[in-house]
């Protein structure tokens, strides 16, 4: 918290003339409140059991990156330097003797537990929720690459690895994976050079590093996040973020692209979230081009025969197979003696008659109308989670210039922090809530300082 010996009218009135002070000011204090709400994050960002006693507590730095993160700040060392040429702001941020060393921000990225900045961004989501200030009735669930800052990802270099095999020699780096993303789909490396490996009409780039994976609401606002490696699937990523929203949102519809078009992903939606997944379909996930994926009907139009289970690792699926083939003596009678059309499968090779397999529980994934209105009205809300990655485009994730994971997890959370913070202050504090997503002008016009109520917070 801000010492109580500048809370004079003099600082009040400097705050209330300067916008960027002001704004600032209101935020921060509204995170002072969050954070000595509940105890366990005071103890971890305010004391220290073992050794001397902390000068600067953790959660100065969190403010100091947030300011970054707002104010699209490039560089630490730039931060520092305007830190230490307005004496007010570093006050705001809670560094009440000098500017700490520039290593020591980076330290603190380094060692701080994600676990700690992550609970706090959820109590600010849970406050959005409580105040109805954020509605999860409709969510979006996307992700978005994150370059290592490695060598590898310079296309310059000669000596450029792009085997997913390679484990980068530096420890800095070490958690950084090989993975691609689509030419078009993101603004890095826009005037690079691209590969041309997965479809002729499809150019991709790849990269080493990581993944944010990320859940908002239908207004832009993120409720659930996480940065890991950058080779796993979106659709098994997003399993745990179900796992963080299932006990606290009510979720109807979840949005998401073909990437998450998987029969496993529908139905542990469906289990868990108890909310409908609404995606395109993905070509690669369907083989069979029947209108029906249910259809037990053969090409000759007559009705397969039911031939027991296949039983794999993974999945059970129910076969049925040309009813001519297995039929008995009597059900002989009714059928013709051959295919009616012929099939190359029933005439030639083993003759072992057309087959087919059927997934029972990818249920879910077809009954989804793709061509109906109301799928094309709930799907356009998708566009909130580029809402969101516009934001995180503007705060420069994409090209973090730090190393290791937890460094850049820390990094991403302390951001949505700043996301989730603007709209909780917007709403409840300014009781402006046309304002939760200009995070630039979300304070323009506020009354005076001296006069918000920020107990509101710990109601």
């Amino acid at each position: 918290m801000i010492p109580k010996t500048i809370f004079n009218k003099n600082f009040f009135k400097i705050c209330n003339s300067n916008p960027i002070l002001k704004k600032y000011y209101i935020l921060f204090n509204a995170l002072d409140y969050i954070i000595e709400k509940n105890s366990n994050y005071y103890q971890c960002l305010y004391s220290k059991k073992i050794g001397r006693k902390i000068k600067y507590p953790r959660s100065a730095f969190i403010k100091a990156f947030i300011y970054k993160h707002l104010e699209n700040i490039k560089y630490t060392s730039t931060l520092i330097n305007t830190l230490k040429t307005n004496y007010y702001l570093s006050i705001i941020c809670g560094f009440h003797y000098n500017i700490p060393d520039d290593s020591l921000f980076y330290r603190f990225l380094q060692t701080t537990e994600s676990d700690i900045i992550d609970n706090i961004f959820n109590s600010i989501v849970l406050l959005l929720k409580k105040h109805q200030l954020i509605s999860t009735d409709i969510v979006a669930v996307d992700s978005k690459p994150i370059l290592g800052y490695t060598k590898h990802n310079n296309l310059k270099n000669p000596y450029r690895s792009l085997d997913k095999n390679y484990k980068p020699s530096s420890k800095r780096n070490s958690e950084a994976t090989l993975s691609y993303y689509s030419a078009g789909a993101s603004s890095l490396n826009n005037n690079s050079k691209s590969k041309d490996n997965l479809n002729k009409n499809k150019k991709i780039t790849f990269f080493w590093g990581y993944r944010l994976h990320c859940i908002t609401t239908d207004t832009g606002i993120p409720i659930a996040h996480d940065v890991i490696q950058n080779n796993i699937h979106d659709s098994i990523a997003a399993i745990s973020l179900i796992d963080k929203i299932k006990s606290i949102h009510n979720v109807k519809f979840l949005l998401a692209d073909s990437a998450f078009d998987s029969d496993n992903f529908y139905n542990y939606t469906f289990k868990h979230l108890n909310a409908i997944t609404i995606s395109p379909k993905n070509k690669r996930n369907s083989k069979h081009k029947q209108s029906n994926p249910f259809s037990t009907i053969c090409p000759a139009g007559l009705n397969m025969a039911f031939n027991g289970f296949v039983r794999e690792p993974h999945r059970t699926r129910l076969k049925f197979r040309c009813p001519i083939k297995v039929a008995n003596k009597k059900q002989k009678q009714k059928l013709p003696q051959t295919c009616p059309i012929n099939h190359h499968k029933f005439c030639s090779g083993k003759k072992y008659g057309c087959t087919k397999y059927i997934n029972p529980n990818s249920t879910l994934r077809h009954l989804i109308q793709h061509n109906s209105s109301l799928y094309n009205n709930y799907y356009k809300k998708r566009k909130s989670v580029e809402i969101y990655f516009s934001f995180v485009h503007a705060c420069g994730i994409e090209k973090p210039a730090h190393f290791f994971l937890n460094s850049i997890k820390n990094y991403v959370f302390i951001a949505d922090i700043a996301h989730v913070l603007i709209a909780l202050v917007a709403g409840l504090i300014l009781n402006k809530p046309e304002n939760i997503r200009k995070y630039k002008h979300f304070a323009k016009n506020s009354p005076p300082i001296e006069n918000l109520k920020f107990d509101l917070l710990a109601a």
